[in-house]
């Protein structure tokens, strides 16, 4: 009886930005009344990290599986993942 070999392959990635002159601004218009809205600024840099695991599917395994997580530092904060499944016919 064969074994079914499971391959999965790691990736990673790293990018840094810088937002020269980020500035956005605007009114809201509600019944004749306007007002300015707060301006709001991306200027500054930022890091972005990704570190993810995929197996692909193949003939004897149809599943194909992506997992990864990501983070933000600098101007922009934050994490997330995603994982997505699929099953290939």
């Amino acid at each position: 009886m064969g074994r079914r070999i499971r391959k999965w392959n790691w990736y990673g990635g790293l990018a840094y930005e810088y937002e020269f002159d980020g500035k956005s601004d605007g009114t809201v218009s509600a019944g004749g009344v306007s007002a300015a809205i707060r301006a709001a600024s991306i200027k500054e840099s930022s890091v972005w990290g990704e570190i993810g695991m995929k197996m692909n599917a193949t003939k004897t395994n149809p599943w194909q599986v992506d997992v990864s997580l990501y983070g933000y530092g600098g101007k922009h904060r934050g994490i997330g993942g995603n994982v997505n499944v699929a099953y290939m016919f």
